[in-house]
């Protein structure tokens, strides 16, 4: 977080950003969108609760169609627990997690300060970290 409280967030390079956009122009391509979760830097493809056969086909498909948009852009390419992921390196739960606990305190810090004005309540800096 910077000291006027805003937050830097990591952009994507317009390689990145490309290899990503191919990525969904083939999941539309496929009929396959309603499987995508978009975040930022990355599209994941649930199978969740389908059954075998289906599951096997999507995730069969989606190799398929995403390995080589993957090794041409340098993304990585990530198989969890029913489903697969295609995002950007810089994309990771670290990194999320970073940009949610920044968010978070942020936010923390505001609304005890809007209730140190209501309240005028002195600030203490502990306060912020209970």
């Amino acid at each position: 977080m910077k000291t006027d409280g805003s937050i830097k967030v990591l952009g994507l390079d317009e390689p990145t950003l490309k290899a990503l956009a191919l990525a969904d122009d083939w999941l539309v391509s496929q009929q396959l969108e309603q499987t995508a979760e978009y975040k930022a830097g990355s599209i994941a493809v649930h199978w969740r609760g389908l059954n075998t056969t289906e599951a096997e086909d999507i995730h069969r498909r989606v190799m398929l169609g995403w390995t080589s948009i993957a090794k041409q852009a340098r993304l990585d390419l990530l198989p969890f627990d029913c489903g697969v992921e295609i995002r950007s390196k810089n994309a990771n739960k670290g990194a999320a997690v970073r940009t949610f606990s920044a968010k978070w305190m942020r936010t923390r810090l505001r609304l005890i300060w809007e209730m140190t004005l209501r309240t005028r309540m002195p600030f203490r800096p502990s306060m912020a970290w209970a």
